[in-house]
């Protein structure tokens, strides 16, 4: 019964993977922020994926874009304004569907699977 378990997780791992390293690019993209002390001595790209992770299984942080806040009060035109508020809506919406997808739908598809 477990190696079956086992065997029925191996295809939800690699989905869940996938939708990590896919929303991970995405943050790396948008210029996300993670926190230097959050995980110490670690590269930026493992920092990334573990707080993508982190916010898959529930350890909810919200995004962090002071490089798109900072740089909004340096730029006086209009159009630049409109377009970090445009990138500040994306994260937003990027961030809201990771959490949508990895910790609501694809923890649910786990639970089913396990039961």
């Amino acid at each position: 019964m477990v190696g079956e378990t086992i065997t029925e997780l191996i295809p939800f791992s690699v989905y869940f993977v996938m939708w990590i390293l896919l929303f991970t690019v995405l943050f790396q993209t948008l210029q996300v922020e993670v926190p230097d002390d959050a995980y110490p001595d670690l590269s930026p790209l493992f920092r990334y994926v573990l707080q993508t992770y982190g916010n898959s299984i529930g350890n909810i942080a919200a995004p962090v874009y002071t490089c798109w806040t900072t740089s909004m009060a340096d730029e006086a035109a209009p159009l630049v304004q409109v377009q970090k508020h445009v990138i500040i809506a994306l994260i937003w919406f990027v961030w809201l569907f990771n959490q949508f997808l990895n910790l609501i739908i694809m923890l649910n598809f786990l639970i089913a699977v396990i039961s």
